[in-house]
């Protein structure tokens, strides 16, 4: 024997909407979820950034500038700038008297230099990156015999933003390529 179910309008109506509304629910928050940092930063301006902020220096206020450096390094980066860099640096910029204000200096990336993925610390993506420094004329950095310098910074992903971890040398940066087999 066959049995007929009736179905008001109302109720499919009702049920049709309900299952609308759950399809939306699930797929809207999708469509309109912004980029994650991940996808979204440059990190060519977080190294030219990092670089400009780094060489914009009042040596009379150490804290301040490591202040102003601290949110843009890793932990590791922040460690290397408070007890290697700083350590050594501020006294001869303090001997030198060093100022330098951020109009007096330009960093801009020219480029990846290489990148990889760390073996360790949850295999977090790097990159070191090329970036063409300038400084005023008038800018005296000490050690250096040239205003116009290439800096290459090491950026590492840190919950899901680019951050200093460390600054190479032109060897680094070829031992590098050689390890991960590239060579841009």
């Amino acid at each position: 024997m066959k049995r007929t179910v009736v179905v008001s309008r109302t109720t499919l109506i009702v049920v049709t909407l309900s299952i609308a509304l759950v399809a939306a629910a699930v797929v809207w928050p999708k469509i309109l979820k912004p980029p994650t940092a991940e996808a979204e930063a440059d990190p060519g301006p977080v190294a030219a950034g990092f670089v400009s902020a780094f060489y914009t220096v009042d040596y009379r206020n150490r804290q301040a500038w490591l202040d102003k450096l601290r949110p843009l390094a890793t932990a590791e980066g922040q460690k290397l700038l408070e007890q290697g860099i700083a350590v050594v640096l501020w006294p001869e910029l303090m001997n030198a008297q060093t100022v330098v204000l951020a109009q007096q200096i330009s960093a801009n990336d020219t480029g990846l230099a290489v990148e990889g993925t760390s073996q360790v610390g949850g295999g977090s993506a790097w990159q070191a990156r090329s970036v063409a420094v300038t400084l005023a004329e008038d800018v005296a950095w000490p050690g250096m015999r040239h205003n116009e310098f290439t800096a290459y910074v090491m950026l590492r992903q840190d919950a899901g933003q680019w951050k200093f971890a460390t600054f190479l040398g032109q060897a680094q940066i070829n031992e590098l390529r050689q390890s991960v087999g590239t060579n841009p």
